[in-house]
């Protein structure tokens, strides 16, 4: 049986914002591709909202100075994938509170995955997305965050053997067998730490190309202020699905855009509070 989302983030608030940049966690993105830029960008950005103090990107060489202008509140890194990361990217990955691997990568994103890995002590939470994602069997070490849509979470299940595709089944298989938090994303979308499984509704304005880089850039965000993985996976899927109702209203509409999102995140936050009746002194992003 699964409970409402609801029910967890009311026993999980956010954390009060306190303290200085380095206090609130850094997040290391390691995101965007020649074709795929945006998609650090979307998601450095949305952890930049969820307080992380600072944000620190790894993305192809030939993107890092123009993603670096696109989101100045960055330091950002060029590193290609190829050979191994230079000492510098080896101690800002060691030094991460949250690290985020996979947005816009590319054919690149799985070995890209197992090398920063290496790199990231075993208690840092990492989050793999999109095509990092058939790396997870290999990352078990850490605390892990995996947020498949219903497609990719098919894709692993058939790499590890898992047979029931019932969506909360399949995310509680997931999570037992890597040892993370996963969440299968589709029209409802079932968390699960391998033990309990909640759920949630989505909305028809996040069905728009960059709202899991915004989903995914939350989690890390949230996870680099110091939330452990269930909490930050929680608070960052309910954000992401209220900053969608609070843009597309009762009626669906098209239009609304990725970056759009990245707006309406304190408001969401502000509605989740009034539903669940969380103290708003404490449930705020920065």
């Amino acid at each position: 049986m699964t409970a409402d989302l609801d029910d967890l983030l009311a026993s999980e608030p956010l954390p009060p914002i306190d303290g200085d940049k380095k206090e609130r966690g850094g997040a290391l993105v390691v995101a965007g591709d020649l074709g795929c830029p945006g998609a650090a960008i979307l998601a450095a950005t949305a952890a930049l909202r969820a307080g992380a103090g600072r944000v620190q990107i790894v993305t192809h060489p030939a993107l890092a100075t123009g993603i670096g202008i696109a989101v100045p509140e960055t330091l950002t890194i060029g590193w290609d994938g190829q050979g191994a990361p230079d000492p510098e990217l080896a101690r800002r990955a060691r030094e991460a509170a949250a690290v985020l691997i996979g947005p816009g990568l590319g054919d690149r994103a799985v070995d890209t995955a197992r090398s920063i890995a290496q790199l990231v002590p075993r208690n840092t939470p990492v989050l793999l997305d999109a095509g990092s994602l058939p790396a997870a069997p290999d990352i078990r070490d850490h605390p892990l965050i995996v947020l498949p849509n219903t497609d990719e979470a098919h894709a692993l299940a058939d790499a590890l053997g898992l047979d029931d595709r019932r969506p909360v089944q399949l995310a509680t298989d997931l999570a037992r067998r890597l040892a993370a938090v996963v969440a299968v994303r589709g029209p409802m979308t079932f968390l699960s730490d391998g033990q309990q499984a909640w759920q949630t509704a989505g909305h028809a304005a996040l069905g728009t190309a960059g709202s899991g880089d915004v989903l995914t850039g939350l989690v890390t965000g949230l996870a680099a202020r110091g939330l452990e993985p269930l909490s930050a996976a929680a608070w960052a899927i309910a954000i992401h699905g209220q900053a969608g109702s609070h843009l597309g209203g009762p009626e669906p509409r098209t239009g609304y855009l990725a970056r759009d999102l990245l707006e309406a995140l304190h408001a969401a936050v502000d509605q989740i509070n009034l539903r669940i009746g969380s103290d708003e002194r404490r449930a705020r992003l920065a």
